[in-house]
C-alpha cells in the first residue's frame, strides 16, 4: 500500500472516530462505598459525588442526575485528560472508581411518560393506604 493510501486510510479512520464525538460525551460512573469509606470519608463518604460533581461541572459537563454527565463540546480523549488530571490531585478516586463510561452523546429519548401512562391506580391506592398506616 503506498504511503499516500496509508495517510488516506489513517485520516479517514480518524474522521471517523471524531465524528463520533461531534455532539460531545456522556460520562457516567459509580464509586465503591466500602472503598470511599476508607479512601475518601469514614465520616461522609457520599462527599466524593459532589466533589467530582463540583470539578465536572467547572469543566463544562452539564449534570444530568445520578452519576450522569454530559458536554457537547469535547470529546472522549479531552473527558480522559480532564478524568485523569482529577485523578492526580485526588488520590481517593482511582481507589474508589467501580465504573466509568464515557459515551458518544447521542440523541436522548426520554420515555418516562409512556412509562406513567402504564400506572395502575388500584396498586397505587393500595401502597399509599398501607404506606400510610405504618
Amino acid at each position: 500500500m503506498s504511503q499516500f493510501k496509508k495517510q488516506n486510510k489513517k485520516e479517514s479512520n480518524k474522521s471517523i472516530i471524531d465524528e463520533k464525538y461531534i455532539n460531545g460525551v456522556v460520562l457516567s460512573f459509580d464509586f465503591k462505598t466500602s472503598e470511599l469509606k476508607k479512601y475518601y470519608s469514614k465520616k461522609s463518604p457520599t462527599g466524593a459525588y459532589s466533589r467530582i460533581r463540583t470539578y465536572l461541572k467547572n469543566n463544562g459537563f452539564i449534570h444530568l442526575g445520578d452519576s450522569d454527565y454530559m458536554n457537547e463540546k469535547i470529546d472522549d480523549i479531552i473527558t480522559s485528560v480532564l478524568l485523569t488530571k482529577f485523578a492526580s490531585n485526588n488520590k481517593w478516586f482511582p481507589l474508589c472508581v467501580k465504573k466509568i463510561h464515557v459515551s458518544p452523546n447521542v440523541e436522548r429519548l426520554d420515555t418516562s411518560e409512556e412509562i406513567k401512562l402504564l400506572i395502575d391506580d388500584d396498586f397505587k391506592l393500595q401502597k399509599e393506604k398501607e404506606y400510610n398506616e405504618n
